[in-house]
């Protein structure tokens, strides 16, 4: 007896839920789930309640750093192991400590202020918004690292221990967007508000860019199960 093939595109997932998919085809219309995929969940919480609902193994994306890093820091504060994906990105960041070569935390908060409004004019005046974003966004990161800081080095070594390679024992990988990329975890939260540029937004701002509906594409993909919209700023 002959079994009829069934024939599947490249685009037919056997990651990600049916749920997820429906989804995703708002964005890429040419993706489907593949028949035998489970129906999956998708729930909606505040940014609060993130620690409340977190646990080990669980990926949260961010489309930037600063609220990834405010948020896996009130992870931590309720008993919860995390880490946030970017050894290089936390050199960089103990690199620019170094430069502005502080004498304390006030200091250096003084500091980083005066570079971040220098940098940023000079990107917006070259007309590249994505580098006047992705200043700001290194800056609102130093500052929320340097909270309760008792003096420089143990902001550097805070740095160097947050910003790590998630591996070993079971944590809330915090990550990028980008970072995530070809990763994938039964549960993913997604910081929704940060899916969008900060200097696109106001009466002004541009339409939606096709790089920036790709970012969402790839965020609400990485689910294998559950997908948790996490709304309202963490900052505020």
């Amino acid at each position: 007896e002959q079994l009829a093939a069934v024939e599947l595109g490249l685009t037919t997932t056997y990651r990600c839920p049916k749920l997820v998919v429906e989804l995703a085809q708002k964005i890429v219309p040419d993706f489907h789930a593949a028949p035998s995929a489970p129906e999956g969940v998708i729930t909606v919480i505040q940014a609060v309640q993130v620690p409340q609902h977190v646990k080990p193994g669980d990926f949260l994306l961010s489309r930037t750093n600063a609220p990834l890093v405010k948020t896996c820091l009130s992870i931590l504060r309720a008993g919860i192991r995390a880490k946030i994906e970017g050894k290089d990105i936390g050199k960089g960041m103990v690199a620019l400590v170094k430069k502005l070569k502080p004498k304390s935390i006030p200091h250096f908060l003084e500091k980083l202020r005066t570079w971040e409004h220098d940098m940023v004019a000079r990107a917006l005046k070259a007309k590249r918004e994505a580098r006047a974003e992705q200043i700001h966004d290194q800056a609102e990161t130093l500052v929320y690292l340097a909270e309760g800081m008792s003096g420089v080095p143990a902001l550097e070594k805070r740095i160097f221990e947050l910003f790590d390679d998630a591996a070993g024992t079971p944590v809330v990988v915090c990550s990028t967007v980008h970072r995530a990329k070809g990763l994938e975890a039964n549960r993913v939260f997604i910081l929704r508000d940060t899916l969008r540029p900060r200097f696109s937004k106001g009466p002004n701002a541009k339409p939606v860019s096709s790089e920036e509906r790709n970012i969402e594409y790839v965020a609400i993909t990485r689910s294998k199960g559950e997908l948790i919209w996490v709304d309202g700023d963490p900052r505020d």
